[in-house]
């Protein structure tokens, strides 16, 4: 091969991107018009909010901040309209869209917002793109625990709901902070269960992804052949979908770790590779990355006019990039090129020009961690105020619940007193009421025999006399005896209160006997 042959290479990839670059930004412009004029002659509201979510959504991917600007104006017409899911749906891409040009606190603002919404309209897919976005803010925020802490609930919420393919993408993303925090073990354990889940249901697009993952994470960790392993098994996978960004990626990380492993061919190889997919798609941030390397290897390889080019190529891709760590990556590899060209002095300068943005990038950091931490107290000094106020509500409203129960208590105690008093005082009455009458019915009837005795005794003592005058002794005898036994009747039950029914029936039978004496008359009874 010509030693001319890669920067030609270079060159003619470099003018197909543009032209890629132009063909596409001219499709999104036609759409883009189409759209405008049908937002221009639209009369509600409600298709207002549609047609604008639509123009954000198309220029969502290469121009951030203007598909903001459309997600901003949805937002307002769908609240004017009370098209919830359409707000939400605003509300989840404007903050994925802030997300990206690095305004995260507006970004938190409007995915919290969009999580409320999407919960209301229970919308879980919404819910968890917008979750995603707050685990991201909080990743870039190097909050760490917040942004791990965030995703092991989704787990639990997708695992609840069956949702296996998100699950999937959330413990890649939770191995992803552990790795951060350099806790291996655990960062391989949940990357090996996202991969068992993905095979075990044969999601083939997600697996290809989770390899390329864990791939990574064995790169880190210095276990090269191990990464080698698993980039071939995602490319494997790749080769038969059509993500060809994921196929470049793959490529160029092989690329790297041949390079780390001194097998320079093999790693040209393979980023050539990446580069002829590249070709094919507009992936800007990719063909950043793949250029950078290839830039590496050639260095490494004293092939410095190849070098060179890319060097002079990137600028341009970066402006349409806009991420730092691009800039900070590509300085290093012009110090690098500068160094082993013996261009000494442009070396140093793009030191100094890379220590310039570290400490810019450091100061941008702190200014932000200090800003963080200020807002922070701030809100934990409310919270506790918030928390005071509310605890010595809560108080004052015990004190007065426990005093109108006191009342109350004193009332219901009193009336059960009264009630109580009442009943017993009725009942002692109602007593003594009986008794009174049992006595005068008693005296009544102690009164009743009492009168009957001087007037009978009067008659029946008259009669025996009569008798015995007429010499009738058997008459007089028997006469003397029935009155002796009604006599001793009647003394004897007016001493008991009950008597005995013969008695009763005895006396009678005197009374009457005598009364045959005293009438002369013969009855039967």
């Amino acid at each position: 091969m010509n030693k001319n042959s890669p920067i030609l290479l270079i060159l003619i990839f470099f003018f197909l991107s543009l032209i890629s670059y132009a063909q596409k930004s001219d499709d999104i412009t036609v759409k883009k018009d189409s759209l405008l004029l049908e937002l221009k002659n639209a009369k509600t509201d409600s298709s207002k909010a549609v047609l604008e979510y639509n123009i954000g959504l198309l220029l969502f991917r290469n121009y951030k901040k203007e598909a903001l600007s459309y997600f901003i104006k949805a937002l307002g017409k769908a609240r004017k309209s009370n098209l919830e899911l359409n707000e939400a749906l605003a509300l989840s891409y404007g903050g994925a869209a802030l997300y990206e040009i690095n305004n995260l606190d507006s970004a938190k603002i409007l995915s919290e917002e969009a999580i409320v919404l999407f919960t209301k309209l229970e919308k879980f897919s919404g819910v968890l793109a917008s979750e995603k976005i707050l685990v991201k803010i909080h990743r870039r925020n190097g909050e760490i625990d917040l942004a791990i802490s965030k995703v092991s609930r989704l787990i639990e919420q997708c695992d609840s709901a069956k949702l296996f393919k998100k699950k999937s993408i959330f413990l890649s993303q939770l191995a992803g902070f552990y790795a951060r925090l350099e806790e291996n073990k655990k960062a391989e354990k949940y990357l090996l269960e996202a991969i068992k889940i993905c095979e075990k249901n044969g999601f083939e697009n997600y697996l290809s992804v989770q390899y390329m993952n864990a791939a990574s994470l064995y790169s880190e960790n210095k276990q090269i052949k191990k990464a080698i392993e698993f980039y071939l098994k995602s490319l494997r996978l790749l080769k038969s979908n059509t993500k060809k960004g994921y196929t470049a990626k793959c490529y160029s990380q092989l690329s790297e770790e041949y390079l780390k492993l001194g097998s320079n061919k093999q790693a040209l190889l393979y980023a050539d590779s990446a580069l002829a997919v590249l070709k094919t798609i507009d992936y800007d941030y990719m063909l950043v990355q793949v250029l950078l390397s290839r830039a590496d290897m050639f260095i490494k390889l004293k092939k410095f006019e190849g070098a060179n080019q890319i060097i002079l190529t990137i600028p341009s891709l970066l402006s349409k990039v806009n991420e730092p760590m691009f800039n900070e990556g590509f300085i290093k590899t012009k110090i690098d090129y500068y160094k082993a060209t013996h261009q000494f002095e442009i070396a140093l300068e793009e030191y100094q020009n890379l220590k310039t943005i570290q400490d810019t990038f450091a100061s941008e950091k702190n200014r932000k961690e200090l800003a963080k931490l200020e807002t922070k107290y701030e809100t934990a000094k409310k919270e506790i105020k918030i928390k005071n106020q509310a605890y010595d509500i809560k108080l004052k409203n015990q004190e007065i619940a426990f005093q109108k129960n006191k009342l109350w208590f004193i009332i219901a105690i009193f009336a059960f007193l009264g009630i109580l008093s009442y009943f017993l005082y009725n009942r002692f009455q109602s007593r003594k009421r009986l008794k009174l009458s049992y006595e005068l019915l008693e005296l009544k009837h102690k009164a009743l025999q009492l009168q009957l005795n001087p007037h009978f005794l009067f008659n029946a003592m008259g009669t025996i006399n009569a008798v015995i005058n007429k010499n009738n002794l058997e008459i007089a005898k028997s006469s003397l005896i029935e009155l002796s036994n009604l006599m001793r009747g009647i003394l004897s039950s007016s001493r008991k209160d009950f008597v005995e029914l013969s008695d009763e029936i005895s006396t009678l039978n005197s009374f009457l006997e005598l009364n045959k004496v005293i009438e002369l008359a013969d009855f039967d009874y």
